[in-house]
């Protein structure tokens, strides 16, 4: 799924999240970065989404990425983001992606 294009100028991801939207089983997250328009994708990073069982009485677990102001993914000139996951979540993950371009 694609998650974001950086400006012509390029960027910087200083804070991706991501949130199961129901019940999920442990799964893998993958970060993929594209210079081509998507035709060719490169893994760059990759976090394990911990199993969770949703229930009125708990709250939803956060993945967070570990991008920040001080740590943060610096992307070329229209570069595309893409993200994918290994286990199939009817519901869907939810992600939460804070940017700048220059």
């Amino acid at each position: 799924m694609k998650l974001m294009t950086f400006g012509p100028n390029g960027g910087r991801l200083t804070r991706l999240r991501s949130i199961p939207r129901a019940t999920v089983t442990a799964t893998g997250l993958h970060l993929y970065l594209s210079t081509d328009g998507g035709v060719t994708k490169m893994l760059i990073d990759s976090k394990l989404m911990a199993a969770h069982t949703v229930a009125a009485t708990t709250g939803i677990p956060v993945t967070d990425w570990g991008y920040s102001d001080t740590n943060p993914l610096f992307g070329p000139p229209n570069a595309e983001l893409y993200i994918s996951q290994a286990v199939g979540l009817a519901n869907g993950i939810a992600h939460d992606v804070e940017w700048a371009d220059y």
